[in-house]
């Protein structure tokens, strides 16, 4: 969802937690943040709409690498032109749609998440795929 939205709905939560009644604005007695702590820590436990987003996001880019045989991924890699490899080209265009803009968002932090397991190497490229923590490939160091 764009963050104007994600906005727009925290704002409701917040308006119905304070009972914001039409025209009339309550006081705000604690911070938004601190009442999306978890309950351990103080909080109410409430999700920043944001943050759930951005979940929800990242576990979408996950199917684009884990999920290939699933019809939405088939036609995602086939719009945006991500390629076959496992790991796909994540670029996000001027006139990409609000979903495939957030994975594109969350796409950094989707990586950091990621870990080869080399199994039998078929999947996995010595020189196209990313081995170096700054996420360089090592056929761009030997060009």
């Amino acid at each position: 969802l764009p963050h104007k939205i994600c906005d727009d709905i925290d704002k409701e939560c917040r308006s119905f937690l304070w009972g914001h009644k039409g025209e009339q604005h309550r006081i705000h007695v604690v911070a938004w943040p601190l009442i999306c702590k978890p309950k351990a820590e103080g909080g109410l436990g409430l999700r920043d709409f944001r943050n759930v987003n951005k979940a929800l996001m990242m576990k979408n880019g996950w199917s684009l690498c884990t999920d290939q045989n699933m019809l939405w991924v088939q036609v995602i890699r086939g719009k945006y032109k991500c390629g076959p490899a496992n790991i796909p080209m994540v670029v996000k265009r001027p006139n990409s749609s609000n979903f495939w803009s957030g994975i594109c968002d969350a796409w950094d932090d989707i990586q950091r998440s990621m870990a080869w397991n080399i199994d039998d190497g078929t999947m996995v490229s010595f020189w196209k795929d990313s081995w170096l923590p700054s996420r360089t490939k090592l056929v761009d160091k030997a060009a």
